[in-house]
């Protein structure tokens, strides 16, 4: 989900993109929490402003992805092949993963429709858009890694990632972690179509996978339409019980029977909906 235009708006799925983490020799178990912190750099002095903060769970097999701001709790249910979206006012509805894939799947299939009529009209403007939807389908970045300084590097064209990382001491977690990072990067693109399209975030996950890295922090400086930098910084500790009974919470609410289950466009349409 992420950084195609010009204006950047802080969204609830911007750091499963960005998300790094923490890990602790305390993390072993699979019960684990990740805080994270956006933030956007700007200035000669690389300013860092956080612009978001959410709270990540890894419990029972799921993730849940809060962002407190925005009331809303994204729950990834890889067994159940979904997302799980629990908004506010006891809304909820679920995204299964074969909706995801047919949307990027579309969005693909718009990309050569748009590099079409680009052909007919070439005008600047036209061009450099169309590379920088070409650059998203197809990516061509070259992976670096510094092993004393545990940094890896992707780069490309318009766009690049910086990420201090640390070896996986889970295996299970490893797996666990970028599997959902892989999602999230999808979903995100659906609930955010401006942003940017996931095939750049998957490369990224499949250079950590080889080399059994988890990411401490990750910043992406990207030069599609303008240019945007930002960088997510994650605390990763130990579930707390706070955490599970935030777990249980949101589990009763979905289970609740005045909770309204919507199809995913319904849901969208009254989260857009003027407030009263």
């Amino acid at each position: 989900m992420l950084l195609t235009n010009t204006k950047f708006t802080p969204c609830r799925m911007i750091a499963p993109l960005l998300l790094g983490v923490l890990f602790t020799s305390s993390a072993l178990a699979q019960d684990m929490r990740v805080f994270t912190t956006v933030s956007m750099i700007s200035g000669e002095k690389l300013r860092e402003e956080p612009v978001s903060h959410s709270l990540t769970l890894f419990h029972a097999g799921k993730a849940y992805d809060y962002m407190e701001d925005v009331g809303e709790v994204v729950v990834y249910e890889p067994g159940g092949h979904r997302f799980v979206i629990l908004g506010g006012d006891y809304l909820a509805t679920e995204v299964p993963f074969s909706e995801v894939h047919q949307f990027l799947e579309a969005a693909q299939v718009k990309a050569r429709e748009y590099a079409a009529d680009v052909a007919k009209d070439p005008s600047p403007q036209n061009e450099k858009r169309a590379a920088s939807i070409a650059f998203q389908m197809n990516p061509q970045l070259l992976a670096t890694y510094d092993a004393d300084q545990q940094s890896l590097g992707l780069s490309g064209d318009l766009l690049s990632y910086k990420v201090s990382t640390v070896a996986a001491t889970s295996p299970t977690f490893h797996k666990q972690y970028l599997e959902y990072a892989d999602w999230a990067a999808r979903l995100n693109y659906v609930l955010h179509p401006h942003s940017v399209y996931p095939t750049s975030r998957l490369q990224l996950n499949s250079e950590l996978r080889d080399r059994q890295l988890l990411p401490i922090s990750v910043e992406l400086s990207a030069r599609l339409d303008a240019p945007v930098r930002l960088k997510a910084r994650h605390d990763f500790r130990e579930m707390q019980n706070i955490d599970r009974k935030l777990i249980s919470r949101w589990e009763q609410q979905l289970k609740a029977e005045d909770t309204q289950w919507l199809t995913f466009h319904e849901y969208q349409q009254k989260l857009l909906a003027p407030k009263k």
